[in-house]
């Protein structure tokens, strides 16, 4: 498009606007930011009848197909599987006790109670009252009596004994309306009308009476009446519409398409909504002006059944409409433009306010529309362009318009800058003296100063002396794109970034604002400075008003899709009077400045469940858990239904961190806090920022058995009472070591004293002093050969049994060695008195076995001098045997064929020798030491031999030894 400008006049307007009537014909609407919800969003159905909000805060809907409860998150639905005596429902109330009564279409009430739903108890008495009527309206009282209210006529009440009463005649005239007043309750009623005509309508107050000419009533013909506020109520008969406000009294001819009044509300401004049967919503802007039907200020749902409205208590609309569901209108205070139903036509890019106050937008597909707030908007022209977001609006007295397709900013001196995408041209007295073609200009801005500013794709600039200077060096900042300028009245320059978020600038102090501050977003699209304080910024994520605090501090205020805007990308904002524009994605915001307050109200907030360990438990403010329940999960739930399930909650657990945690889910899980005591706590945010008081919910978990005081105590009085045991056993035990080790000293003493006794007994002085003489003798009288043979003997055997003594056993064949030298050299000694054998069983070998060491001799020993030697006969003999007895035993027999045990005890008593034999004594001893050292048993057993006269002819001595197969050392 080779030309910047179009000129044309009001003929080309009206031929354009007539070219363009299909255009403007269809989609141009003014409606309210809404959210519907159906039955793919959860109600029951889409037939809803009534809404109320309870006391917690729920919304409620009744419907065809049961009730609905929603929290702004998800809907819980209710029919008669879960106790509602119908799944019709016409009707709602909450009694003082906060319990939901449901009033059917079957007349039989139920009440919603603690979680469950309930059936009245009287409910068979109401059959009986009104058998063919469904109950309209009810009202239970402080000692809960119900009255109640047919569809029909008449009115009656149920105490909360069973008694009942109904009304349904009048000693008035026919076509009563009657009254009943309890509390905020007005319950309406009609009594039977006859068929008299031209009867004057009588209204019957319980308050009061008066009588009051309506209109004459036929009939059959309709009489309706509801409460719009307390004190206020519209009176729908046969077509006249009345209404009574205090005590006064007025009354209008509907127009017959409006003659069917459903509902009427006045909201917190004061705005009259009436709900009309297949008419829509009319709203008023007061009483004095829904009565007259004058200044109607919005008509919505046209040709819709409207059957409920109400406000939430953040100033919500609900709207039930019949076979459409439900309709949420977050801000009835923001009105949505929409230009046609074309997605490009509502995606406006630019707002232009003309001298004249008039106000233009530009869209995404080249129009451009004349804005009003209380009338569609006009298509004025459509520009061969993709979109119009630059522009500018000239008008002359005649008010022919100008579109300018460029910025034009009229300095001092007669300069003129005129600017539109990559030209940039500085214009004096019409020549151009400066142009620039290389830079994307996106503002040009004049401050109060003369100064000229620049915002481009490339940073900002100043324009002086025929030149751009470039910003950067007085801060980074200015480096991003700026896409708007303006000034305050203070001088503070505002500078919109296209990622840094606001750039402030005064007197050499550069400052920024963020989304890090407060800010909805870093990528602002344009700045409306408003005429009485602070000003506007308009972000990809939402609209900000920001005003002025002391010293450089700004309070902040979003505006949103939450607030009630149709889209968070909002790409223009000004300002015409108390009105501000808001150019949108999804069509034009207005709202007077006025009423967009931050919401002061925080939301409530319950928790839903808790569940211990898993298992969901009864709510209550404390609990007591024992150690091992210590796995706890809490569902909350705040309600906020602006912040369309996007409630921001904060919590602690107080007793494991003081610092509190931020989320948007409604669920939190401690799966193992330990004993102690723990508070939880959380909160919610409304769509302003404020924050709800604390809910709190306090655990104490129980100390482990192992750490309770009582087991604590115990355990310490069982290490007490186990180390004083342990001492003890130590103690026990040292002393049984040291009684051991002194046993032991005096074992070993003992068989060192065995040891030296048995040692002396084979080797006593007379044993080797004779020994001697007889080798001595053998030397003088026999061979010396056979002497000196001897001698080795003996030297042989004294060696023997001194390398024996060092060790508690030895071999078999060992001991029968020793034993044989020891019998030649005794032999010798007595002059081979006596002959002797040893033998052993061939199972025997010499080192097969051991036994005892200086056992075996003492024994051979007495048999020599105690039973052979004093013997005086010849054939003497001595004979000792080794034999295996079983597989366990070796035996030792050694005997004699001396005088025997009593021969050598008398003979012992005539020597005088009172003394027992030692060799049997240390043997004894001997065997005893070494059945300790080893728990090996040795016996002997000595028997006399007798003949068959009872005569002594010797002594056998059987040793027993258990058989071991190898021999020990215990030094």
């Amino acid at each position: 498009m080779n030309r910047k400008f179009f000129f044309f006049n009001l003929k080309r307007i009206i031929l354009s606007l007539l070219l363009s009537l299909s255009f403007l014909s269809f989609g141009q609407e003014r409606t309210f930011e809404h959210i519907k919800y159906g039955t793919r969003e959860g109600l029951p159905s889409s037939e809803a009848y009534e809404i109320l909000q309870d006391k917690r805060g729920n919304i409620w809907f009744s419907t065809d197909a049961g009730v609905s409860r929603f929290n702004g998150y998800e809907f819980e639905n209710f029919n008669t599987d879960h106790g509602l005596t119908d799944n019709t429902v016409f009707h709602m109330y909450e009694d003082f006790k906060g319990r939901i009564w449901f009033l059917t279409y079957n007349s039989q009430l139920c009440y919603f109670d603690k979680g469950k739903i309930h059936s009245f108890k009287y409910n068979y008495k109401l059959k009986n009252i009104i058998p063919d009527q469904y109950i309209r309206s009810i009202s239970i009282d402080s000692n809960e009596n119900l009255t109640f209210v047919g569809n029909r006529f008449g009115i009656g009440s149920i105490q909360k004994n069973g008694t009942y009463n109904y009304q349904t005649t009048s000693k008035k005239s026919t076509g009563e309306i009657g009254f009943y007043q309890n509390g905020n309750d007005l319950l309406v009623y009609g009594l039977k009308s006859t068929n008299e005509e031209n009867r004057t309508d009588l209204i019957d107050f319980k308050t009061g009476h008066e009588t009051i000419n309506i209109h004459p009533l036929r009939y059959g013909k309709k009489i309706d009446l509801f409460q719009i506020s307390p004190g206020i109520f519209f009176i729908n008969v046969d077509g006249v519409l009345g209404y009574k406000k205090e005590d006064e009294f007025k009354h209008r001819k509907l127009a017959n398409e409006f003659s069917n009044l459903n509902k009427g509300y006045i909201d917190q401004k004061g705005r009259v909504w009436l709900a009309y049967h297949d008419g829509g919503i009319k709203i008023y802007k007061n009483i004095d002006e829904a009565y007259k039907g004058d200044h109607l200020l919005e008509q919505l749902f046209d040709g819709k059944n409207v059957s409920s409205i109400f406000e939430d208590n953040s100033g919500g609309i609900w709207l039930a409409v019949q076979n459409s569901g439900v309709y949420y209108i977050p801000n009835p205070n923001i009105k949505i433009h929409l230009l046609g139903k074309d997605e490009l036509v509502n995606r406006v890019l630019s707002l232009y306010k003309t001298d004249r106050e008039e106000i233009f937008a530009g869209t995404h597909n080249g129009s451009l529309f004349q804005l009003w707030d209380d009338r569609l908007p006009e298509h004025v022209f459509k520009e061969n362009t993709s979109y119009l977001k630059s522009f500018r609006i000239e008008e002359n007295k005649n008010r022919v318009k100008t579109l300018h397709l460029y910025h034009q900013v009229n300095i001092r001196n007669g300069i003129t800058i005129q600017y539109a995408n990559s030209d940039f041209k500085v214009k004096s007295e019409g020549y151009t003296i400066y142009e620039n073609h290389d830079v994307r200009v996106n503002k040009v801005f004049e401050d109060s100063h003369g100064n000229v500013w620049v915002g481009t794709n490339g940073g900002l600039f100043m324009y002086q002396n025929g030149e751009l200077i470039s910003m950067v060096s007085k801060s980074d900042l200015f480096k991003e794109r700026i896409e708007d300028i303006d000034q305050l009245k203070d001088g503070t320059l505002l500078f919109g970034s296209r990622s840094k978020g606001l750039i402030l600038w005064k007197h050499n102090a550069i400052s920024n604002i963020s989304e890090a501050n407060g800010l909805t977003g870093n990528i602002v699209s344009d700045i409306f400075v408003d005429e009485d304080e602070g000003f506007w910024i308009s972000t990809t994520s939402g609209l900000n008003r920001l005003i002025k605090l002391l010293g450089n501090k700004f309070s902040i205020q979003k505006i949103t899709e939450i607030h009630g805007l149709p889209t968070r990308e909002v790409n223009s904002v000004t300002g015409l009077g108390d009105i501000i524009w808001v150019a949108t994605n999804k069509g034009v915001a207005t709202f007077n400045k006025h009423d967009i307050k931050t919401n002061k109200v925080a939301p409530n907030l319950y928790f839903d469940n808790i569940l211990i360990g898993n298992k969901k438990v009864a709510l209550k403010p404390h609990y007591s858990l024992p150690y091992d329940h210590h796995y706890i999960q809490l569902n909350f739930t705040g309600l906020s239904y602006r912040s369309q399930a996007k409630s921001l909650y904060r919590y602690r657990m107080l007793g494991v961190s003081d610092e509190w945690i931020m989320t948007n889910t409604r669920s939190v899980n401690y799966p193992s806090l330990v004993d102690g005591e723990y508070t939880f706590e959380v909160q919610v945010a409304n769509e302003d920022g404020l924050w709800s008081t604390s809910k709190k919910i306090h655990f104490d978990i129980a100390l482990p058995f192992w750490k309770t005081w009582w087991f604590v105590t115990l355990i310490v009085l069982f290490f007490i009472s186990i180390l004083t045991l342990a001492f003890k056993l130590r103690e026990t035990v040292v002393n049984k070591k040291e009684e051991q080790l002194r046993l032991l000293e005096e074992e070993k003493l003992m068989t060192v004293k065995s040891e030296l006794k048995a040692l002396r007994s084979q080797m006593n002085p007379h044993f080797t002093f004779n020994t001697l003489s007889a080798i001595r003798n053998a030397i003088n009288t026999r061979d010396k050969s056979v002497a000196s043979n001897y001698v080795v003997s003996f030297g042989k055997l004294i060696r023997m049994v001194l390398e024996s003594s060092k060790n508690p056993t030895i071999e078999v064949g060992t001991e029968i060695e020793m034993l044989t030298l020891y019998l030649d050299l005794e032999a010798l000694r007595f002059s081979d008195k006596f002959s002797y054998s040893v033998t052993r069983d061939q199972e025997i070998f010499d080192d097969s076995f051991y036994i005892p060491v200086m056992v075996v001799q003492p024994f051979v020993e007495n048999a020599i001098l105690h039973g052979l030697v004093p013997k005086e006969a010849n054939n003497l003999e001595l004979n000792i045997s080794f034999t295996l007895n079983n597989e366990t035993e070796m035996l030792c027999t050694i005997e004699d064929n001396g005088i025997g045990r009593a021969a050598s005890e008398k003979l012992n008593k005539l020597k005088n020798l009172k003394k027992k034999s030692m060799g049997m004594e240390i043997t004894q001893e001997r065997l005893d030491l070494h059945y300790k050292a080893t728990g090996k048993k040795h016996t002997f057993t000595v028997i006399d031999l007798i003949d068959n006269e009872n005569k002594s002819i010797g002594t056998r001595v059987v040793i027993t030894f258990p058989l071991c197969y190898e021999g020990y050392n215990n030094r």
